[in-house]
């Protein structure tokens, strides 16, 4: 169990608002923590920390703010890098020559869709992943 001191500078970390980013010194520790309070929290303290900063106790939360533009691309890119690169396999010469042909049209159309996510109309925000095959 914790003891809360003090937490202060509360944001929401989510656009729905139900999650809570603020700082906490707790007794237990040194130092003041980053912390997110959730109302999945299975520690009381976590829930009470929610419940503190929604009332208002360490003033008004700020708003939730989404991550600026180069940033949340650059988590997008990584990501699809990664796909790709879990991915690799279907290019190589022994893979293909023992997979049919729809098999290999449908990771080909994967790979190429993966490569495509820059050019969707809500990138970076609102990507729509395509689904790895299942064949």
């Amino acid at each position: 169990m914790r003891t809360i001191e003090y937490f202060k500078n509360p944001k929401f970390s989510d656009e729905a608002c139900t999650c809570v980013d603020m700082i906490v010194k707790f007794a237990e520790l040194p130092n003041e923590i980053p912390f997110t309070a959730t109302p999945y929290d299975v520690m009381p303290y976590g829930l009470e920390l929610l419940n503190r900063a929604l009332a208002g106790e360490a003033g008004p939360v700020a708003p939730w703010e989404p991550w600026p533009y180069e940033v949340m691309a650059n988590m997008v890119k990584d990501h699809r890098l990664n796909l790709l690169e879990q991915s690799d396999y279907i290019d190589l010469a022994s893979y293909r020559a023992t997979k049919s042909p729809e098999h290999l049209a449908a990771w080909d159309s994967y790979r190429q869709q993966l490569r495509d996510v820059t050019s969707q109309s809500g990138y970076p925000y609102n990507v729509i992943w395509p689904v790895k095959p299942n064949i």
